[in-house]
């Protein structure tokens, strides 16, 4: 019977185990870095929407700068020649009907510059200002990463010290009890044995039959009992350490 406390302590141990294994999921740093993730991909959900809208605009404007310095280039052509030109009248006539039609061009091409201007400018505010939103999620992302290096560090010399003490236990378990509580605990995926207290299995925490309850008292005192509805082994007061 020598071995029960140690199969106890074991089951106690993988159960500890297997808690903080589920807590690495919910560490609070890593917590923190879901949520500041979430925010940051709002922001960029938003830039992208900004963007959408702001391509083809950025696109126009591009190609109306294009535009208006390719008829000022021409324009200063023009003037240059009328300036300097000594040629007939008629000649002057036509490359000063060129210049003004050049300059009613390049006046028109600039007021639409200046309407695109005014819908660009406030998407381009409206971008910075989400952009720069993102900054302190960054900072905040990175604070966070340290701490949860930090906290898997200190989980992980956590479960490794529960595994020391684990080991030290199933050193004290019988090869054929250890065997039994190992396919029991893959079986269930998780803990194979259970304390029983007051008629219940500690491990699905159901309460057993009488009939069960009185054949589990008729056993040896170095027996193991089962329990019916989860199949863990289920270790009697006498038998775990109170």
């Amino acid at each position: 019977m020598t071995d029960h406390p140690a199969l106890d302590t074991v089951a106690s141990l993988d159960a500890e185990l297997l808690r903080l294994e589920y807590s690495a999921a919910s560490l609070p740093a890593r917590v923190a870095l879901t949520e500041l993730a979430d925010k940051a991909a709002e922001h960029q959900a938003v830039l992208a929407g900004i963007d959408a809208e702001l391509a083809p605009l950025s696109e126009s404007l591009a190609k109306l700068e294009e535009e208006v310095a390719r008829v000022a280039d021409r324009r200063a052509v023009v003037e240059a020649r009328l300036a300097s030109s000594t040629g007939a009248s008629r000649d002057l006539v036509a490359m000063d009907a060129e210049r003004q039609l050049l300059a009613e061009r390049q006046r028109g091409l600039e007021d639409d510059e200046i309407l695109l201007m005014e819908r660009v400018e406030p998407l381009e505010s409206r971008r910075a200002d989400v952009a720069a939103m993102l900054v302190p999620l960054e900072v905040a992302a990175v604070e966070r990463r340290a701490e949860l290096v930090e906290q898997e560090t200190a989980l992980a010399a956590e479960m490794a010290e529960r595994r020391t003490r684990r080991d030290e236990a199933v050193a004290l378990i019988s090869p054929g009890l250890l065997k039994r509580y190992d396919a029991i605990s893959r079986s269930v995926g998780g803990v194979g044995a259970a304390r029983l207290v007051d008629g219940r299995c500690g491990g699905c925490h159901l309460a057993l039959a009488s009939a069960e309850l009185e054949s589990l008292k008729k056993l040896e005192p170095d027996a193991v009992g089962g329990c019916e509805q989860c199949g863990r082994i289920l270790l009697r007061p006498g038998q775990f350490a109170e």
